[in-house]
């Protein structure tokens, strides 16, 4: 068992510790900015870099609660999208990297997640959103997108390059 001892500040270590109340009271401010009287119709992500790391939140405020799942999702599986291209094939693939993700609609249908390479997604529901138009990419609903460049991809600039041949599809 782990034991904590007292921690006396001293001019040494005084600016980590302005650090550590600045990071504790941002994380605070966030959270009491989230309370509100009424519900939102907006999600939030952030990131912010602290002394040891960066910090990555989010969270889904949606018009209708589902719940969630974490799902935690092992390299080396074979995944697929639900619905067929309109040639009639179907999307599929064998996880390169594993992740744990968010989901809402069951496995395979993440909202967000974190790769073992330390890509991090998150899904932001914009009721304005424009999806693109129907092209020479394979289409991925939006979940199976997520989960596929969680799968795929260990950079933003692999999710960059994987735009070049596949695209989000609107659920609906």
């Amino acid at each position: 068992m782990k034991t904590f001892k007292p921690v006396r500040y001293t001019a040494d270590n005084a600016g980590e510790f302005s650090m550590q109340v600045i990071n504790i009271a941002l994380v605070i401010t966030l959270m009491l900015a989230g309370i509100q009287s009424k519900p939102a119709l907006a999600c939030t992500t952030f990131t912010h870099k602290a002394a040891d790391g960066i910090v990555f939140a989010g969270n889904m405020d949606l018009l209708v609660s589902t719940g969630g799942l974490v799902v935690v999702n092992r390299r080396g599986i074979a995944k697929r999208n639900i619905r067929p291209n309109k040639d009639g094939t179907i999307a599929s693939w064998t996880t390169r990297y594993g992740s744990v993700s968010f989901n809402i609609a069951g496995r395979g249908f993440a909202w967000g997640g974190l790769n073992e390479e330390g890509l991090a997604i998150q899904t932001l529901e914009v009721r304005t959103e424009v999806y693109p138009e129907p092209d020479h990419r394979i289409p991925l609903d939006n979940g199976s997108w997520i989960q596929y460049a969680l799968d795929m991809a260990g950079s933003v600039a692999d999710v960059v390059e994987m735009d070049k041949t596949m695209r989000p599809l609107n659920w609906t």
